[in-house]
């Protein structure tokens, strides 16, 4: 066959249009492996993301916590006052919070000798709600120190403005 023989249309015998059988299985082949890689990151990267947004929430809810903690008079800082207000800003019924609260001299690099209080906040999520084995998926804890009020608080007030004083200039 010349050149001009198969620019005029005289295909040979062995040239034909379209694909083999044994092409388009390759292709298939190929296509349910990319399709099961992308099916496998895309379930991966939604469980990393579910287990990323439940982790911002328990240190949301550890922080509030414990500024809930500090702002409790030195007193009243006990693990009954704290429980019920945990379970207020986490209602998952899954969450397990452990509070402890230990009575405790301050450390010894500490000047001030004052008793403080170590407040511990554990906060644990099992792995699935019906499993009855204490698998955990996550744990956050959070440990704070809260010392006695130096300045005793002042008195409620009765409604009353205190009177203004005048600023002399200096």
């Amino acid at each position: 066959m010349t050149k001009n023989s198969i620019a005029l249309g005289n295909v040979p015998r062995w040239h034909r249009e379209g694909y083999t059988v044994v092409e388009l299985l390759a292709t298939a082949a190929i296509l349910a492996v990319v399709m099961t890689v992308i099916l496998q990151l895309t379930s991966v990267s939604t469980r990393q993301y579910q287990l990323l947004r439940r982790h911002r929430l328990g240190l949301l809810a550890c922080g509030n916590l414990m500024g809930i903690a500090m702002a409790l008079p030195y007193d009243e800082l006990t693990t009954d006052n704290l429980l019920p207000r945990a379970a207020e800003l986490l209602p998952d019924r899954r969450a397990a919070w452990s509070i402890r609260i230990d009575s405790a001299s301050a450390d010894a690099g500490d000047f001030t000798g004052s008793p403080a209080k170590r407040i511990e906040l554990i906060l644990d999520w099992p792995l699935k709600q019906g499993e009855t084995e204490s698998v955990v998926e996550s744990s956050l804890r959070l440990v704070g120190w809260k010392y006695p009020d130096v300045m005793p608080r002042p008195p409620p007030s009765s409604g009353k403005t205190p009177p203004q004083t005048e600023e002399q200039p200096r």
